[in-house]
């Protein structure tokens, strides 16, 4: 029942049908004047030259990247400091539900504001919803109350990038090259996420879970760098 009334949901709200309009770019790009497409098999590579000739799309890419490396990293190791802290199973899910929550609850009101306000502010807003995450679990690594809220501003802050930074990268590059680039932007953010799960675990060892939070907040420092270098270069522009 519900897959039916999904299927329902889908056929008549998407409208105009999302692939009809990039077969529909993809058709003018390849005219004359408008881009060849890009080879069947090309691959990383390919994809990288295409998002670094993009200040916005080199932002976009990077904030995906290491808003998806702070949310995971920090949320793997809450369930052994909750447990450090003398939690069980109940505590612990809840906290990871609150996340979750974070994560996506919001999510349509985070795509609506950044149809309003802009894809590059909405960006930024999520990386001081990320640094307010890392604060309070920085100053509150001892109280269950305050890292359960951390961990929803993580997932929040995680929400605020990811929507408006995905929308961002495909626009940012020919429409040829989407499903590449975004294929491409989906295995970074797995990979460095895997990387940097592995690495919480000892950091979290070494300097605890208010360490692993500053660094954490060092995931904003490249993003708000390339936002400040994109604005630069688009006012030299005008």
């Amino acid at each position: 029942m519900l897959l039916a009334v999904t299927a329902v949901v889908v056929a008549l709200g998407l409208r105009p049908d999302p692939l009809l309009l990039a077969q529909r770019h993809t058709a003018a790009e390849a005219r004359p004047g408008g881009g060849a497409p890009l080879p069947g098999r090309a691959g990383f590579a390919a994809a990288l030259r295409e998002v670094r000739a993009s200040r916005t799309g080199t932002l976009a890419l990077t904030a995906l990247v290491l808003a998806h490396v702070a949310m995971v990293s920090v949320m793997t190791m809450t369930p052994v400091h909750l447990a450090h802290l003398g939690h069980g199973v109940a505590v612990v899910g809840l906290t990871i539900s609150l996340h979750v929550l974070g994560m996506f609850a919001l999510a349509p009101a985070v795509g609506a504001a950044a149809d309003r306000f802009g894809q590059v502010p909405t960006i930024l807003a999520g990386q001081v919803v990320l640094v307010g995450a890392a604060a309070v679990n920085l100053l509150g690594a001892g109280d269950t109350a305050a890292v359960a809220t951390g961990l929803f501003l993580l997932g929040l802050g995680w929400s605020v990038v990811t929507v408006p930074a995905a929308t961002l990268l495909s626009e940012s590059v020919p429409a040829r090259s989407r499903p590449l680039v975004q294929g491409t932007g989906d295995g970074l953010m797995n990979a460095a996420a895997a990387i940097g799960a592995i690495v919480s675990g000892p950091l979290l060892a070494v300097a605890g879970f208010p360490g692993l939070a500053v660094v954490s907040a060092m995931c904003v420092v490249p993003v708000v760098v390339l936002a400040a270098r994109a604005r630069r270069a688009s006012t030299r522009r005008a």
